[in-house]
């Protein structure tokens, strides 16, 4: 792999394993205790780390197989939105049905397909 994508990389998978840790902590500590702004903020990280991600991936698409990600992130761009929605008036139920049934499952799609896109090339 050429030297200077080995970075970019290596930031990838750290971003993805630290929005992992926030997701759970945002669905099992945060939203069931009601702490609302808390969560937000943290989502908003989340999405802050998804974008820093999102332009990576376009410094190295010649580099690596990334469409399917690529692909991946309009789904997930829509759903954090609508997520974000949801915050105006914030529900725990709806809160955690929109995270465990559409965000989550979504994200970990798009973070297996990345991994495996950008991990198969390192020695």
């Amino acid at each position: 792999m050429n030297e200077k994508y080995l970075e970019i990389v290596q930031k990838i998978n750290e971003l993805t394993s630290t929005m992992s840790e926030a997701f759970n902590h945002i669905v099992n500590v945060q939203i069931p205790e009601l702490r609302f702004e808390d969560s937000f903020y943290l989502l908003n990280d989340i999405i802050e780390a998804f974008l820093s991600i999102s332009n990576a991936l376009r410094i190295i698409q010649n580099e690596f197989d990334v469409l399917n990600v690529i692909l991946l992130e309009n789904d997930l761009q829509e759903n954090l939105e609508e997520l974000l929605d949801l915050y105006k008036e914030p529900v725990e139920e709806r809160l955690l049905k929109k995270y465990k049934d559409d965000i989550i499952p979504l994200y970990e799609k798009w973070q297996n397909e990345l991994l495996i896109s950008i991990n198969k090339y390192q020695a």
